[in-house]
């Protein structure tokens, strides 16, 4: 499989720790993905609208045959079937939230895909994992390492609920 990619997942609706799992169990038995790396389960305080429960979040980095569109698609059934809404507002809560953060070191922004994700850099629940399981990544974007992205991310308290 010749692209690695780095997903974000995010979950505050039921119980977070078993579709998150479930998610993951669902990107490894498909044909055109291999789940390499998990990390730990963080507990995180909402961005935004903040009147409701936290998020369990992780990262992982995925190997995959498919494109970035089609790796979306993929990754809308998963949320899809596990329940999730459409919802236009940004920040409220979730099922199951699944979002490309890196797709090999590609620069993309067309209308439905934006890679590297434009808000990862300002979100602590998703540089911790992230760094967590590459701790050596960079962005695509300008070469800067992760750490130094998270240094400056003063947003959010996070815990590891489990490693």
């Amino acid at each position: 499989m010749k692209n690695n990619v780095y997903l974000s997942l995010g979950s505050n609706i039921g119980n977070s720790i078993n579709i998150l799992n479930s998610a993951i169990h669902n990107l490894n038995v498909n044909k055109n993905c291999k789940v390499n790396k998990i990390s730990s389960f963080y507990d995180s305080e909402p961005i935004g609208f903040i009147n409701q429960k936290n998020f369990v979040n992780c990262a992982i980095k995925i190997a995959t045959n498919l494109s970035p569109i089609k790796l979306l698609d993929l990754l809308k059934i998963i949320e899809l079937n596990h329940g999730r809404k459409k919802n236009k507002k940004k920040n409220m809560p979730r099922i199951l939230d699944i979002d490309i953060i890196f797709f090999n070191n590609l620069i993309m922004n067309s209308k439905n895909l934006i890679i590297p994700h434009p808000e990862y850099f300002k979100r602590r629940f998703v540089l911790e994992p992230l760094l967590e399981i590459s701790s050596q990544k960079k962005c695509p974007n300008h070469g800067i390492p992760l750490i130094n992205k998270l240094n400056k991310c003063k947003n959010q308290k996070i815990t590891i609920i489990n490693s």
